[in-house]
């Protein structure tokens, strides 16, 4: 069903997406899935903004920083972590990142 979802997905993207939410399965290789799949339906200028992904991240006391193995598909994919001249990290919010496609 997964890749029906993605058909769709694409299909009604048109001229791309002003903004993908990812918050799903928390398994890391779907996490990676989504970003992989869902990135390039985004519009340049346009957001991805991830859930639950900022584990080990300079949080005030308390703060719910999110899931390590959805942290650790972001880490390996998005800024600041990796460079990549499409996408450009603009900040979190709590366990939250967002990101702006710029290319």
């Amino acid at each position: 069903q997964y890749p029906m979802v993605m058909l769709e997905a694409q299909l009604a993207s048109g001229n791309g997406y002003d903004m993908a939410y990812i918050d799903g399965n928390h398994a890391t290789d779907e996490v990676t899935l989504d970003i992989l799949n869902y990135l390039p339906m985004i519009k340049v200028g346009g957001f991805l903004i991830v859930d639950d992904c900022c584990n080990g991240w300079d949080l005030p006391q308390g703060y719910f920083g999110g899931i390590q193995s959805v942290t650790d598909a972001v880490n390996s994919l998005l800024p600041p972590t990796v460079e990549r001249d499409d996408v450009e990290y603009l900040f979190n919010c709590c366990h939250v990142r967002v990101y702006r496609k710029i290319k």
